[in-house]
């Protein structure tokens, strides 16, 4: 099975371990589906960032582009600049 872009959601993001997750099934479901996808993208409201919750599902070299609200802490778009994952605040 290969995807080419795939989309998921997480309950938690940290620069230094990536996304992650409180449930297990779901985590595991959710690192299968980003390791068979050519492009990742996590949706993510801006309560999600700083938090690192039990289970790691993969880090941000694996994740295209994470799409999030306009609420998100002013200190997080300066350290996307220079990853390689994108950072989309919709409006």
């Amino acid at each position: 099975m290969h995807i080419d872009s795939g989309s998921t959601t997480c309950s938690g993001i940290t620069m230094e371990r990536g996304i992650s997750d409180y449930n297990l099934e779901e985590a595991t479901t959710r690192k299968k589906m980003i390791e068979l996808s050519k492009e990742v993208y996590i949706v993510a409201n801006s309560t999600k960032f700083g938090k690192d919750v039990k289970i790691a599902i993969t880090p941000l070299d694996n994740v295209n582009a994470i799409i999030t609200d306009a609420n998100i802490d002013p200190s997080y778009p300066p350290q996307f600049r220079s990853i390689r994952t994108k950072l989309i605040i919709a409006d």
